[in-house]
């Protein structure tokens, strides 16, 4: 992938129910938002970068129909597709990159809602 990165950061992240486990932990892993509208996720920076292995854990394509909306836990962001499913459970390291999160992100959502 060679697409521009809007933002990166380290973030927290939980699987969504749909997964069946006995203990649903926070993970941290690395984000990035890119250019072509599509959070993509790893342990590290090294995993989504051309040069690195490659193992890029998840991926999540925004569209015009996302939501998104205040986690449960502090620093929470819950992202939902139209239908008011739960796609994407993640935290924010602190306060500052959960608002840059959540503006990123709606700015990408309202350049689609544009198109």
């Amino acid at each position: 992938m060679d697409y521009g990165i809007i933002y990166e950061s380290f973030i927290q992240k939980k699987a969504d129910e749909s997964k069946s486990r006995m203990i649903n932990t926070w993970k941290k892993r690395f984000m990035r938002l890119t250019s072509d509208m599509v959070l993509v996720y790893g342990k590290s920076k090294d995993d989504l970068d051309d040069s690195g292995s490659g193992d890029m854990k998840g991926l999540l394509p925004l569209s015009k129909g996302i939501v998104l909306k205040d986690g449960k836990e502090s620093l929470g962001i819950d992202i939902f597709d139209s239908a008011d499913v739960l796609l994407l459970r993640m935290k924010a390291m602190s306060s500052t990159e959960c608002q840059q999160w959540k503006d990123h992100i709606n700015s990408s959502i309202d350049k689609l809602m544009n198109m």
